[in-house]
């Protein structure tokens, strides 16, 4: 993995869990200084991220971290939805037999964890291998900032962490074991169920918003 690369994944990780503060505006050497690494390296991970909408360039004006946003949310999960399933049943067809092990070992550890840090890490590390496993890098590159994102506004977002784990499992646990063994189709019904769910989230939040907003 090259410098480029390796600050990439610093900086969308230190984006998805609020490290880099949601709607500020930061500088290349803020973001230098987070990353660990040189000049021409980090310009390779800032072009990348801000393709991908994690970052937005503002010329002279410094660099913008996106806010969190409900009407973002929904928007994403628009995109999200279709894409997913279509990946999800890449995998159930092409997913080689070393990724298919790996799928098995993530169903193993989505069904101990039990922290917000942990399942967040089983989360990433399962869009990750989704991604990976369409072998099919366009939608791979799509799906990228709709899942930094996703669970970005997830995170700032939870109320009940061991509920919204359990929910969380319900769906995605049967999804990767259809994945698995080669059911396309129940493994996109179990993904198009969890994006219903995860609208129906966001939904959840912008109405409790507007409650607080009419009470205060």
């Amino acid at each position: 993995m090259g410098k480029a690369d390796e600050a990439y994944l610093k900086l969308a990780d230190m984006i998805e869990d609020g490290t880099v503060v949601p709607g500020s505006i930061v500088t290349e050497a803020d973001l230098g200084q987070l990353a660990g690494v040189g000049r021409t390296p980090l310009r390779e991970a800032i072009q990348r991220l801000d393709r991908e909408r994690l970052l937005r360039a503002r010329g002279g004006r410094g660099i913008e971290v996106p806010p969190i946003s409900v009407d973002d949310q929904l928007a994403r999960l628009e995109v999200r939805r279709p894409l997913e399933a279509l990946a999800i049943g890449l995998v159930a067809t092409r997913a080689t037999e070393t990724q298919r092990k790996d799928l098995r070992m993530l169903v193993e550890d989505f069904q101990v964890v039990d922290t917000i840090k942990k399942y967040s890490d089983v989360l990433r590390r399962a869009h990750t291998l989704v991604r990976e496993a369409t072998n099919n890098r366009y939608l791979s590159d799509s799906l990228t900032a709709l899942h930094v994102l996703s669970r970005r506004f997830w995170r700032a977002n939870i109320s009940d962490t061991e509920k919204e784990i359990s929910i969380g499992k319900t769906f995605i646990i049967p999804a990767l074991q259809a994945a698995y063994n080669r059911q396309p189709r129940e493994a996109r019904d179990w993904i198009i169920k969890l994006n219903d769910h995860l609208v129906q989230s966001a939904i959840g939040v912008a109405s409790a918003k507007a409650e607080e907003s009419r009470i205060f």
